[in-house]
């Protein structure tokens, strides 16, 4: 093989790449504006006949008949040469307006068939407001869920806190819309809890859904955090498991230089229920089924690896981008399409 045999496939490849590119572009410009094309064509046409181009003419060689004038084309008579040659022109147009239009349509379905969608993950984790505590007060942080309307049927809730200032002396289930809990993981040494439940098809769907309720209690003076960790996760019940958390919320809160009494720690004690449950306890319903890791494992259950992947969910993001914004150009012209089709009752 000659070198210059070598060099024709790489060439080709350069000029596929540019044709690719400009024809994706055509596509998509005649897709909306190819109709008005075509009814402009013969009426400018009649304005201008000598300055319309003929697109048969252009496309036939110099010295042939064009097919739709059926006079020799030369280089000083290139438009239509009568009414029937642009009525010839304007179905062809027409065409190729209609395949573009079925192509971009075809580009929007097959988008949506890979789950590309322009529609944001619409679940929230929902945390109360701020509040102030004394020094060694034991208080209830709801963790609750708005659905938006989704169906949900999992959900992972990661909570990351400052253990110099707080700590987690109790779990309560009760009353979530969950029915089934795999995994419980709570590190007051680090900061950190994860709760994994859900509930079986059709999920669950409503505002401010209570998933479980975390008793803290007070170490010292100061302002802290308690924020949903981004490795959490709430699944849609769609067959694919699609992650549908909108955001991770924080809140922030102040512990009072100021001790509860004796009387406030009896109280307490009595509200949660400490005795026979010890700290850490986790109070549950009878209809709840339990299936909490006793190895304490800190792997994701539900199958998202905590490990640092910056670097690769840009790029999966940038690249998800790109297709949002290429649907987005295909539902834009196939809507500018359809509201030509009500003012005009096609």
């Amino acid at each position: 093989m000659t070198n210059r045999e070598r060099i024709k496939p790489i060439q080709t490849i350069l000029l596929l790449i540019p044709t690719v590119a400009l024809s994706w572009i055509f596509v998509h410009v005649f897709a909306i504006l190819g109709i008005f094309l075509a009814v402009a064509y013969p009426i400018w046409w009649l304005i201008f006949p000598k300055g319309t181009p003929c697109i048969f003419c252009r496309t036939t060689p110099l010295g042939e008949e064009c097919p739709a004038c059926h006079e020799v084309v030369t280089i000083d008579r290139r438009s239509p040469a009568n009414f029937i040659s642009v009525t010839k022109n304007f179905l062809l147009i027409m065409l190729i307006s209609g395949i573009s239009v079925l192509a971009v349509y075809g580009e929007t379905l097959a988008l949506g068939k890979l789950g590309i969608q322009l529609e944001e993950a619409k679940v929230e984790f929902v945390i109360q407001d701020k509040q102030q505590y004394k020094i060694g007060e034991i208080f209830p942080i709801d963790l609750n869920i708005n659905s938006n309307g989704v169906n949900i049927n999992a959900v992972q809730t990661d909570i990351g806190f400052n253990p110099d200032k707080i700590e987690i002396v109790k779990l309560s289930l009760e009353e979530s819309f969950a029915q089934i809990f795999i995994q419980k993981e709570i590190n007051n040494d680090s900061g950190y809890l994860r709760v994994t439940g859900g509930l079986p098809s059709p999920g669950y769907n409503g505002d401010n859904g209570h998933f479980a309720t975390v008793y803290f209690r007070s170490k010292e003076a100061g302002i802290f955090d308690i924020q949903f960790l981004p490795s959490s996760l709430v699944l849609e019940n769609d067959g694919n498991g699609t992650n549908v958390l909108k955001s991770y919320p924080k809140t922030s809160y102040l512990i009072k230089p100021e001790y509860v009494t004796e009387t406030e720690k009896e109280l307490q004690s009595t509200i949660l229920s400490l005795n026979g449950n010890g700290v850490l306890g986790v109070d549950s319903t009878n209809k709840q089924m339990l299936f909490f890791d006793s190895t304490n494992n800190t792997e994701n259950i539900m199958g998202v690896e905590d490990i640092d992947d910056t670097d690769t969910t840009e790029k999966a993001e940038e690249t998800k981008s790109f297709w949002k914004i290429l649907l987005m150009i295909d539902q834009w012209i196939v809507g500018i399409l359809a509201k030509l089709l009500e003012v005009f009752k096609f």
